[in-house]
């Protein structure tokens, strides 16, 4: 506006009086597809804490000027609010998959690396239908943690104004702005964070004995939006397994091999099995999903729709297996010094699904010229690189999920450095992503490539220095 360029990052949230449930009624089905879920709380108390941004406003007819565009304040806000005589009556609409979940054992969903996503894969649909809420009492909100007096002022005047003028309407209209626009907003968020989860896996809780390093299967099939979390393959060496089996003979093939028969999510909807060997792509391929009267099957090639089959159907033999167990994530104990705009290095990379939030590089600049950072250097000597350019080394995750994917040297096929430790030294892995990796003792000679952050506090949690401009923005004391 034309005071001032403000933006407000959420910090945290503080919440009390989880203890004083008097009433929880979880999950308690009034139809044979609706939930309710009631819960009663005597009091509720939250503190969020914020972090303003203020800088001159750059309207050409602003009210506050300063000649620097670039200065900032920067206040760290904290504001309280609490409600008495808390009522909830929340109902869902909730449609399962019956077909996937017949068959499916209880413990096999509990044993899953992504329970989460194995559930949210299951539901067909999910609606918020009903959200009838009802409070007793509002406790006046504060705000604390002011630098500026005058800021401080300000904002507290004018929360207890609004409060003085507007709690009796507030309370008057809560019921109707929780059915209404509430209900909506959390129904959508909900659904979006069921998508996303159902999109990060599905319920596969039969895992093979063997891992595809073991059986010497690559989990990059020819399919762009592989997982690269499992691999498939319709042989053993230039042996095909059989292309007309029952469901029963080609379970007991793949899983006599140490592998597993593949899930239809992998089939279907990953290609994970894409070009993996036969001619089987065209054909269709049993899978471990059970339907009325049989199995889902699908085509080999991924991408069609699935059809139930009888199990005494005959059909080719395509097998799928678990990579090794990856190390756990981890985020950089260092934040890069420079960011990605100081380095001019672009944030999209390759691959069609990186996150944004990385930038890479293999070439630094060595006499005014760039050049590949090192085909070959200790664990010591690439992280010096590095550093000496304002970068850092890339850790584990971020090399194996193809944030560094294309950017540079062809390195893309080689194990490169990575930030992440393990027993006896630090974990390499291939510069385009997913395959291989191993621990490699720190005095090994390994390509190098370079990670930077889009902000210089994106993972580690500094702060960047506020510049005060307070004698612009609210001159005074």
């Amino acid at each position: 506006d034309k005071v001032s360029k403000t933006k407000m990052t959420l910090i945290g949230m503080r919440i009390w009086g989880l203890d004083t449930f008097k009433t929880f009624a979880p999950l308690t089905l009034i139809d044979s597809l609706t939930m309710q879920n009631a819960f009663h709380l005597d009091q509720f108390k939250c503190e969020v804490e914020l972090d303003i941004s203020l800088q001159p406003s750059d309207f050409p007819d602003a009210i506050l000027r300063h000649a620097d565009m670039s200065v900032d304040v920067h206040e760290r806000v904290t504001i309280s609010f609490g409600i008495d005589n808390l009522n909830v009556l929340l109902s869902a609409v909730l449609v399962l998959k019956q077909q996937e979940l017949n068959g499916m054992p209880l413990g096999g969903i509990l044993d899953q690396d992504h329970a989460l996503s194995c559930l949210s894969s299951l539901i067909s649909h999910f609606e918020v239908a009903g959200l009838d809420v009802s409070v007793g009492n509002i406790h006046e909100p504060t705000m604390s943690g002011f630098i500026s007096k005058g800021i401080d002022h300000l904002f507290t005047k004018t929360v207890e104004a609004m409060f003085v003028a507007y709690e009796p309407s507030v309370l008057k209209a809560l019921p109707k702005i929780f059915q209404t626009t509430l209900r909506g907003i959390i129904d959508r968020e909900l659904r979006k964070i069921i998508r996303e989860w159902s999109q990060n896996g599905s319920c596969n809780w039969r895992k093979s004995t063997k891992t595809c390093a073991e059986l010497g299967w690559n989990p990059d099939s020819y399919s762009p939006i592989d997982s690269l979390k499992v691999c498939g393959s319709s042989a053993t060496g230039a042996h095909c397994y059989p292309s007309a089996v029952t469901w029963a003979t080609a379970k007991e093939t793949c899983e006599g091999f140490g592998a597993r028969m593949c899930s239809i999510d992998e089939l279907a909807s990953s290609h994970e099995t894409r070009g993996t060997g036969c001619a089987y792509d065209q054909n269709l391929i049993f899978s471990s999903n059970v339907c009325a009267g049989g199995y889902l099957a699908t085509m080999g090639v991924g991408g069609q729709p699935p059809v139930c089959e009888p199990a005494d159907q005959l059909h080719p033999v395509r097998c799928c297996a678990d990579v090794e167990a990856r190390p756990k994530k981890v985020q950089p104990t260092i934040c890069s010094k420079k960011t990605c705009d100081d380095l001019q290095w672009p944030v999209d990379s390759a691959a069609p699904n990186d996150s944004l939030n990385v930038c890479s590089s293999s070439y630094g600049i060595f006499n005014g010229h760039p050049r590949c950072w090192s085909w070959g250097a200790t664990h010591a000597r690439a992280a010096q690189l590095c550093k000496s350019h304002g970068a850092r080394l890339c850790t584990f995750d971020e090399l194996y999920e193809r944030e560094t994917m294309g950017t540079g040297c062809g390195f893309d096929h080689s194990h490169l450095w990575s930030s992440t430790e393990c027993d006896g030294g630090f974990i390499s892995t291939k510069g385009g992503g997913g395959g291989s990796f191993s621990c490699e003792s720190a005095d090994t000679l390994l390509p190098v490539r370079c990670c930077a952050d889009i902000h210089s506090a994106n993972h580690c949690g500094s702060e960047s220095p506020a510049l005060d401009f307070r004698d612009v923005f609210l001159p005074g004391p």
